[in-house]
């Protein structure tokens, strides 16, 4: 009786097994969020972080329709700057991208990565807005809800590791501002997730060929 039980555990087991390599993971469940810089720094490794620094001197700003730094093309679905660091307009002390939409329309920030990867963290805020919240899409699929920081001119730490590779991802505020939006970023890091502990395909399809056959000895032993 409990060969028996064992038996049909294992073609249970198997079965769950089979069924999950023949059902990819969606990709609604590829990326995990981080807002802190040391549990990112955990979870990834090789990772490389620059700014917006040499594009345009201090005390003054740069318009462009999009900005390409360290393999990363920045833009925005309205107004695209990089503006120095300076007390007047910026006081997040660096130089930084800012995406602008001064006219009330949807302001909606793009960021390409020149080569996907599987984890990526950048800080961001806004030097004329506070607390609103915003919505970063990735290219996974997954979407995620923050908020501004609620100081001007202070940035907050996000950051994201992803089981498939991620190309590009949109900043976007989730109501019209009619006196206007900055998602400012300051800084962008690339970096590469941590391996998990999760059986590639092949083994998962050994393990689950190995659970059927204890299965049938189960069987034929208990006959």
């Amino acid at each position: 009786m409990t060969k028996r039980i064992l038996g049909g555990r294992v073609f249970a087991v198997a079965a769950t097994l089979c069924g999950a390599l023949a059902s990819p993971s969606p990709s609604s469940a590829a990326a995990v969020a981080f807002s802190d810089l040391t549990s990112f720094q955990a979870a990834t490794n090789s990772a490389t972080t620059f700014g917006f620094d040499g594009i345009v001197a201090d005390n003054s700003f740069v318009s462009s329709p999009r900005f390409s730094v360290g393999g990363v093309d920045f833009a925005d679905s309205t107004n695209t700057f990089v503006i120095g660091a300076n007390a007047g307009l910026g006081t997040y002390g660096v130089p930084f991208f800012s995406g602008q939409n001064p006219n009330g329309t949807l302001n909606q920030v793009t960021v390409t990565l020149g080569t996907p990867r599987t984890a990526f963290a950048f800080d961001f805020g806004s030097y004329f807005n506070t607390d609103l919240p915003i919505s970063i899409a990735l290219s996974t699929g997954d979407t995620f809800d923050v908020a501004l920081p609620p100081t001007l001119s202070t940035a907050s730490f996000i950051g994201f590791t992803s089981t498939i590779p991620i190309s590009s991802l949109t900043l976007t505020e989730s109501a019209n501002e009619p006196s206007g939006l900055a998602l400012d970023i300051t800084d962008f890091t690339l970096a590469t997730a941590n391996s998990q502990s999760v059986p590639e395909p092949t083994s998962l399809f050994l393990i689950a060929t190995a659970l059927v056959g204890t299965g049938f000895i189960g069987r034929r032993k208990a006959a």
